[in-house]
Formats: C-alpha cells, sequence, structure tokens
C-alpha cells in the first residue's frame, strides 16, 4: 500500500551523510543495527567516497529533525567523525 505521508504530518525528509571514525568490522555492525531500531530511518546506505554512510530520514518537522539529532544520533558520537547534512 502507498502511504499519504502528508496526511499523516511526515513533511520533511533529510539525508544525513555520516563519516565513522574508523573501519572496523564492529563498528559498522554496530552501526547498522542501531541504525536499524530508529523508526525516522527509512533507508540507510553504506557508501564509497568522502563519507561512510547515508541515511534518509522521514520526520515531521525542524523540531523533530532537533530531537532526532540530539537524543538518537548522537548516541553515537563516539563513533562519528562527522555529520554532514
Amino acid at each position: 500500500s502507498i502511504l499519504d505521508l502528508e496526511k499523516l504530518n511526515y513533511n520533511l525528509v533529510v539525508f544525513m551523510q555520516i563519516k565513522l571514525i574508523r573501519h572496523q568490522e564492529e563498528i559498522f555492525e554496530e552501526f547498522a543495527n542501531y541504525v536499524s531500531t530508529l523508526e525516522e530511518v527509512i533507508e540507510a546506505t553504506f557508501t564509497a567516497g568522502e563519507f561512510d554512510v547515508l541515511l534518509k530520514i522521514l520526520l515531521k518537522d525542524m523540531n523533530g529533525y532537533h530531537n532526532f539529532v540530539l537524543h538518537k544520533i548522537s548516541k553515537l558520537h563516539y563513533k562519528l567523525y562527522l555529520l554532514k547534512i
């Protein structure tokens, strides 16, 4: 089925680029496992190049984005080198 996200008040799609501090299997696995628990993340792709991961995030508004970064993504701050939005 196709959902009308606007009717559900999901009005903001954010692409977040993330670089992990080190390229080690356990860091990739921990990151992937954690991200898979986040309901806001609708896609996660490991990439080559400047960043390691591209997240596609669906949120209701900028306040939701702010809360997502502060309360969810920041829990892995010690594993992340850089966030670029």
